[in-house]
C-alpha cells in the first residue's frame, strides 16, 4: 500500500484568483491513503460539496464554513465531514 500511496497523485486544487485555493470543479475522485482511501466530490463553484449552490437562496438560513483542511475534511468522505452532519441537523 505505502509504494501505491507514493506512486499516486492527482490533482484536486486549482487557484482561483478571487478566493484562493479551491477544489476542482465538478471533482469525483478517490483519494488513497493508509486506511484504504476516501472520496471528494465538488460542485461546479468548485466547493466540496455534493450539491449545487442555488444562486437565489430560499428562507432557510444558511451555514458557510471556512478554515483550514481540518474544515475541509481531509482524510474523510463527503458524508462524514462536520458541515455535512450540521446540514443534515438543520
Amino acid at each position: 500500500m505505502k509504494k501505491l500511496l507514493n506512486n499516486t497523485h492527482r490533482q484536486i486544487f486549482c487557484y482561483n484568483k478571487d478566493v484562493g485555493h479551491l477544489f476542482v470543479p465538478n471533482l469525483s475522485a478517490r483519494i488513497m491513503n493508509e486506511n484504504g482511501g476516501y472520496y471528494v466530490r465538488s460542485n461546479s463553484l468548485g466547493f466540496r460539496s455534493d450539491v449545487e449552490f442555488k444562486e437565489k437562496k430560499s428562507d432557510k438560513p444558511r451555514i458557510l464554513f471556512f478554515g483550514d483542511s481540518n474544515t475541509a475534511a481531509d482524510g474523510v468522505s463527503n458524508n462524514e465531514r462536520f458541515s455535512e452532519l450540521v446540514g443534515k441537523h438543520f
